[in-house]
C-alpha cells in the first residue's frame, strides 16, 4: 500500500511531505525514502530507530531488558543467519530469555529497508550453537506437520557475535537437529525442552516453538491435552499404569467422557449424566 502511494505521488506531494516530516522533527522513513528526500533538497534527520526485541520467527518468549539498556548494546539477528538456519534467531532468542547470563544479551529485528542509518549498524549474531544431552531415558513425541518433541536432559545454547564475545547458557527449550534416537527425516523440526520446561514455561510457548500459528494456538486445546501427555511419559512405569487404566475403564465404564489426573496421584472420572468420582491411586514406586 505505501510502495503503491509512493509510486502515485507527484514530486511536488513529495517534497509537501517531506517537509511537514523536517518540521515535525522526527520520521521512521524506510533509508531509500530518506535518501529521496535528500534529492529533493528536503534535509530530514535520521529515522527513529525501528526494532523489535527478539530475532526470531516466535514471538511468545518475553526477553528481558534492563531498564534503559540501549539499542547500541543490543545483537542484530540478520536476514542472513536466518538463511544458514531458520532456527538460529529463534535460539538466541531463547538463551536471551531462558539462561542464566553473566551480563544482559538481547537480540533484535530491524527490517532491511532501515540498513544506511547509523543505529542499524549493530554487533550481529553470527553463530548459534545448541547442545542437548539425551540423558538415559530420552523420549520424542510426534507432533504432525509440526516436527517432534523430545525431552533430553539438559540443553546448552551457544550465541557466537561479530563483537567476538561467546555468550552461552543452560536453557530448558531449543529448536534442535532431528536426533538419530528418534530416526527423523533431515528437515523434520524437533523442539528439544527438559524436564524444567514443564513448570517453567507455559504450553503455548513449547507449540509456539513447534511452529504453530496465531490460528493455530487459539485452536490449540488438542495440543495442549497432547502435550499433557507428552510429559507423563517422562515416568515409564507411570505411564505404563495410566494406559492400563484408560485401557480398564472402556471395559468397565464405557460411559465415561474424560479423566483427569493431578499432581497427587488422585484421578477424576466424569460418567455420562454423573457427578465425577475421584479416587487416589498409589504411586508406582509404592506398588510392590
Amino acid at each position: 500500500m505505501g510502495e503503491q502511494k509512493e509510486k502515485n505521488e507527484t514530486e511536488a506531494e513529495a517534497i509537501e511531505r517531506y517537509r511537514k516530516l523536517q518540521a515535525e522533527g522526527h520520521h521512521k522513513l524506510p533509508y531509500k525514502e530518506f535518501l529521496r528526500a535528500k534529492e529533493l533538497g528536503i534535509e530530514l534527520p535520521e529515522a527513529d530507530p525501528v526494532y523489535r526485541i527478539g530475532g526470531g520467527i516466535r514471538r511468545l518468549l518475553s526477553i528481558p531488558v534492563p531498564k534503559g539498556f540501549p539499542l547500541e548494546r543490543c545483537y542484530r539477528v540478520t536476514e542472513e543467519l536466518r538463511r544458514v538456519t531458520y532456527v538460529g534467531g529463534d535460539n538466541a532468542d531463547a538463551l536471551a530469555a531462558l539462561g542464566q547470563l553473566a551480563e544482559p544479551f538481547v537480540p533484535v529485528w530491524i527490517e532491511k529497508g532501515y540498513d544506511g542509518y547509523s543505529w542499524t549498524k549493530l554487533p550481529t549474531v553470527e553463530g548459534v550453537v545448541v547442545d542437548a544431552k539425551l540423558g538415559e531415558k530420552p523420549f520424542c513425541s510426534y507432533f504432525g506437520c509440526k516436527g517432534y518433541l523430545q525431552c533430553v536432559e539438559s540443553i546448552v545454547v551457544t550465541v557466537y557475535t561479530s563483537d567476538g564475545k561467546e555468550h552461552s547458557g543452560n536453557v530448558c527449550l531449543a529448536a534442535c537437529d532431528p536426533e538419530p534416537s528418534c530416526q527423523l527425516g533431515a528437515s523434520t523440526l524437533t523442539v528439544c525442552v527438559t524436564p524444567e520446561a514443564r513448570t517453567r514455561l507455559n504450553p503455548l510457548v513449547v507449540l509456539d516453538f513447534l511452529y504453530f500459528g496465531t490460528d493455530d494456538l487459539l485452536k490449540a486445546a488438542e495440543h495442549l491435552v497432547k502435550l499433557k501427555d507428552f510429559w507423563l511419559l517422562r515416568e515409564p512405569d507411570e505411564a505404563k499404569m495410566w494406559c492400563t487404566l484408560t485401557e480398564r475403564l472402556e471395559v468397565l465404564l464405557p460411559d465415561w467422557t474424560s479423566i483427569t489426573r493431578s499432581e497427587e496421584h488422585r484421578v477424576t472420572i466424569k460418567l455420562e449424566g454423573l457427578m465425577p468420582e475421584t479416587i487416589h491411586l498409589r504411586p508406582p514406586s509404592e506398588i510392590p
